[in-house]
């Protein structure tokens, strides 16, 4: 079972070994990440993706990600700054 945002299984071979080749565990990429490991593991295993601020966080983490990010969650947030005085 998986969601429409869940990784491609490219993308999940290729986060694993990011994480492996950064010397991080599960545990350790979601203590980063501040996630539970849980949701790690289901990211690697396809049943669900990152939302929109964890795939910033992980394109950060590793740029190797970004091909696999989806269409628009990596374009700049726009900021309404007041204009009265």
């Amino acid at each position: 079972m998986s969601s429409k945002h869940s990784l491609s299984s490219r993308g999940r071979a290729t986060l694993v070994k990011a994480r492996k080749g950064a010397g991080l565990t599960q545990v350790k990429l979601a203590g980063e990440l501040e996630v539970d490991p849980v949701t790690v593991s289901r990211w690697e295993r396809g049943e669900v993706g990152p939302n929109k601020w964890l795939w910033r966080a992980l394109v950060e983490r590793f740029p190797v990600m970004r091909p696999f990010a989806p269409e628009g969650v990596l374009q700049p947030i726009a900021v309404e700054t007041p204009t009265g005085t």
